[in-house]
C-alpha cells in the first residue's frame, strides 16, 4: 500500500501546484482540502479517529498563518481520510496507517510548497521552475514524476537535461528510503547526463548544482548518512531560460 500512497500523494502535489496558478477560487478549494489533511496528520499519533470540528480548527489556523482566507466549506480529502458523517469523526485510511510517518513528512513539505506558490507567484512559473520548487521542497518522488512528463515530450536537445534532473531527484528519493546503492547509481548517472549541458540550461544553474552534489555523491559512495543538515538546492536564473 506504500506504492499506492506515494502515487496518490504525488497526484495531490501536482493538482495543488496547478491550482495555485488558477486564481483565488481554486486556491481556496485545494487549500481547504490540503489544510484539512495537514491538520489531521499534525494532530494524529496513529491514524485514529478524531473529531472533525477540532481538525477544522487546526486547519483554519494553518490557513490564517499562511495568509489565506478561510474557505466557505472544508473539504475532507477522502483519498486519504475516512469521514464518519454520523459521528463527525475522521481517521486515516487503514491501509495507510503503517506509512503515517511518510505521510506526515510529505504533507508538511507540500504545505510549505503550497504556501510559497500561492502567495509568491502572481502567474504560473516556467515549467522547469516548478520542477525546481518541488525538488527544493524535498518532494523528490513528485519532482521525478512531474519532470518525467516534460521529458517525454521535450525536444531532443533538452532530453538529457531533463533525464539528468529526473535521476537526481530519484537519487534523493532512494536516499530517504535508506537505499545508498540506488542513490549513488542514480546520482552518478544523472550527473553524467548533465555533463552534456553547459553551466546554465533552461534557467537551471548547473555549475552550482554540480558543486552542491559533489559531497553527496562521495558520501553515497561510502554509505555515510546523514550527509549534511540540508538537502542541495537547485538555483534558478530567469534571464537564462534557453538551452545551452
Amino acid at each position: 500500500m506504500y506504492i499506492q500512497l506515494k502515487h496518490a500523494f504525488s497526484e495531490l502535489v501536482l493538482r495543488t501546484a496547478e491550482a495555485c496558478f488558477q486564481g483565488p477560487g481554486e486556491v481556496r478549494v485545494i487549500g481547504s482540502a490540503l489544510a484539512f489533511l495537514v491538520a489531521y496528520v499534525y494532530e494524529t499519533r496513529t491514524g485514529e479517529s478524531m473529531n472533525r470540528r477540532a481538525i477544522e480548527g487546526v486547519a483554519k489556523r494553518l490557513m490564517g498563518e499562511a495568509g489565506f482566507p478561510e474557505p466557505l466549506q472544508w473539504n475532507v480529502p477522502q483519498e486519504f481520510l475516512v469521514f464518519d458523517r454520523d459521528h463527525g469523526l475522521v481517521s486515516l485510511r487503514p491501509e495507510y496507517r503503517p506509512h503515517l510517518a511518510y505521510l506526515k513528512r510529505q504533507a508538511s513539505r507540500l504545505w510549505e510548497l503550497f504556501s510559497t506558490c500561492a502567495s509568491h507567484f502572481p502567474q504560473k512559473p516556467h515549467p522547469v521552475q516548478l520542477g525546481l520548487l518541488l525538488f527544493n521542497q524535498g518532494l523528490f518522488f513528485e519532482c521525478h514524476e512531474y519532470l518525467e512528463g516534460i521529458w517525454r515530450v521535450a525536444p531532443e536537445k533538452d532530453r538529457k537535461f531533463y533525464h539528468g534532473l529526473i535521476q537526481i531527484a530519484a537519487a534523493f528519493y532512494h536516499y530517504e528510503k535508506g537505499n545508498p546503492r540506488g542513490a549513488r547509481a542514480l546520482l552518478q548517472r544523472g550527473l553524467e547526463k548533465l555533463d552534456t549541458c553547459g553551466p546554465i540550461h533552461l534557467g537551471v544553474e548547473l555549475n552550482h548544482l554540480r558543486e552542491e552534489l559533489a559531497p553527496w555523491l562521495e558520501a553515497f559512495s561510502c554509505s555515510r548518512y546523514p550527509v549534511q543538515a540540508h538537502f542541495p538546492k537547485l538555483k534558478w536564473s530567469p534571464e537564462h531560460t534557453g538551452s545551452s
